[in-house]
């Protein structure tokens, strides 16, 4: 008794002083000293004629390609698909020079050469055309801009949809060659708006627009970043530079050079993913037959390796799922450097990914891992690129439909273990997801699979098992049905799905056709036999269903 009350007297004590202690580090400290922006590197912006100190942490950030919309125009008999697009959006990049972040700021500097879009025939409600938009800009190109005050706010309305006010030109601070203004909104009062009308090129103001956290010291941000304007150092713009050419094709990295014919689409959609990175230091491109790669990554065995399994891995989907109309627009990979990068630029809904095809820009994203070791990080990039590279194929490949989740996940899986010794590819198995399938076999699962929706495919509850399902249909089929005692026609089923999507253009659809002489129960008796059976599996992944 007497040693159970001392216990109790030394557990009060020791409660006690963590109270004292928490209560301690609870209490705010007064008169902490607030972060607040510092002056970083210079950035070299050759086209626009500038070259100027931006504040610390700022990386480059560049922009996606332009949310497309798509619709369907059917007379007759026949349908055509049409591509739209937000005039604002198109407006706005043709204007960019580009962009910089950090967790405390961002930086955008633009080019005023356009006023807002206005009178564009428009296609579909508020979206047009990209011809009638190349039409308005020739216009608009022909009429030399006046860009009085009044005509920089409206710029500046458009971009922001806040009213503006500007203070007089700078006596000090402005940078030499130059008339500066500040332009102010009590809409946005974290955001600094400075118009600069060079000596060089006064048909053309540049905007620098600052956005800065709420939770910096005001007063010493801004006064850096007036330092960062009064750094500008302004010049006649270099737009044809052969320094500027030689940066870009020094840092392309390019594996090799291609002399394949392309079409108008195709250069225009590569042109323009080039010039969204012009303006960036570290980003670089390197251009396959098929792939226009654009990154920031710094490991060139990394880099080289993307580069060249993009490639060759559209080859063996190309066995497995040939091409029935030949691609026009370039097919887009985007790589990051920074973890933090990637999720900026996928948005927070999609921050749980480590990579994503996101077919309203047309483009594949890869981040890196922020796990493992350095090796892991390396071969699980690799295997997410050969995962979204085949969304990316099989979009163009089926006239940029949504498809069914089995079938697309399934194979995006599928091919994320290709493998290419001696110019000879092997597709390998996914022991984590092979070990889950047992679980997974039940005839109502398989038939909830076949009719299941995105939203359902990744919810967080069951996105796990259903990736781990999606993959061992597609591998059972490819792989596994064909090595079974009993004679099956199993392996069919994809290419009748693949055949019937692009004719009917229904995801729905193709997926009935497909498995309209399957006899469910019975393939799912011949799945979990499969699953079950080590010999099988064994047999399987040593089979090349490219022979058979």
């Amino acid at each position: 008794m007497k040693n159970k009350k001392m216990l109790n007297s030394q557990m009060l004590s020791q409660t006690i002083v963590i109270i004292l202690i928490s209560a301690i580090f609870a209490i705010p400290v007064y008169g902490a000293k607030k972060a607040y922006l510092r002056t970083g590197k210079s950035i070299d912006l050759s086209p626009i004629g500038v070259n100027l100190k931006i504040c610390k942490g700022l990386e480059a950030n560049p922009a996606g390609s332009i949310k497309i919309y798509s619709f369907m125009q059917t007379r007759g008999s026949e349908s055509k698909k049409i591509e739209a697009y937000n005039p604002q959006d198109l407006w706005l990049r043709d204007q960019l020079a580009g962009k910089w972040i950090s967790r405390e700021a961002a930086l955008s500097i633009y080019t005023l050469t356009m006023l807002p879009p206005k009178n564009i025939t428009k296609f579909h409600q508020n979206l047009v055309l990209k011809k009638a938009f190349d039409e308005w800009k020739e216009k608009q190109s022909k009429n030399k801009v006046e860009w009085s005050d009044q005509n920089i706010s409206d710029w500046l309305n458009s971009l922001t949809n806040a009213q503006f006010t500007t203070l007089p030109p700078l006596k000090r601070g402005a940078p030499r060659q130059s008339t500066t203004k500040i332009f102010t909104t009590d809409s946005l009062p974290n955001d600094l708006f400075y118009i600069v009308i060079s000596n060089y090129s006064k048909e053309t103001p540049i905007l620098i627009h600052y956005k800065i956290s709420p939770h910096l010291d005001r007063s010493k941000s801004l006064k850096t970043i007036a330092s960062t304007i009064a750094s500008m150092r302004l010049f006649k713009p270099k737009l044809n530079s052969g320094a500027a050419k030689k940066r870009i094709v020094s840092n392309s990295r390019s594996l090799k050079k291609t002399n394949k014919e392309r079409s108008p689409e195709y250069i225009a959609s590569r042109d323009a993913v080039i010039k969204a990175i012009q303006n960036l230091k570290d980003w670089w491109y390197v251009e396959t037959d098929n792939f226009i790669m654009v990154a920031n990554i710094k490991n060139k065995k990394t880099a080289r390796d993307l580069s060249t399994n993009l490639e060759k891995s559209r080859t063996v989907y190309t066995q497995f799922y040939p091409l029935k109309t030949p691609l026009k627009a370039v097919s887009v990979a985007r790589m990051f450097e920074e973890r933090d990068q990637y999720v900026s630029y996928v948005g927070p809904a999609l921050r749980w990914s480590g990579g994503v095809w996101m077919a309203s820009i047309k483009e594949l994203v890869v981040s890196p891992m922020n796990w493992g070791s350095k090796v892991e990080r390396r071969k699980m990039m690799i295997e997410t690129t050969l995962h979204e590279a085949f969304h990316q194929y099989l979009f163009f490949a089926t006239g940029e439909k949504n498809n069914a989740m089995w079938f697309n996940e399934g194979n995006a899986q599928f091919f994320e273990t290709i493998k290419i010794r001696s110019g000879k590819p092997s597709i390998g198995i996914n022991t984590n997801k092979a070990e889950m399938m047992k679980q997974l076999t039940s005839l109502n699962r398989i038939r909830q699979m076949l009719t299941m929706g995105p939203q359902e495919f990744y919810s967080e509850k069951g996105r796990k098992n259903n990736y781990a399902l999606a993959w061992g249909l597609v591998f059972f089929m490819q792989k596994g049905a064909p090595v079974m005692k009993e004679k099956n026609s199993y392996h069919e089923i994809p290419e009748k799905y693949y055949d019937a999507m692009i004719t009917t253009g229904n995801s729905q659809k193709a997926t009935e056709i497909a498995w309209k002489d399957v006899d469910i129960e019975k393939f799912t008796s011949d799945f979990q036999k499969f699953w079950n059976s080590k010999t099988l599996v064994s047999k399987a992944i040593r089979f090349d269903p490219l022979k058979k």
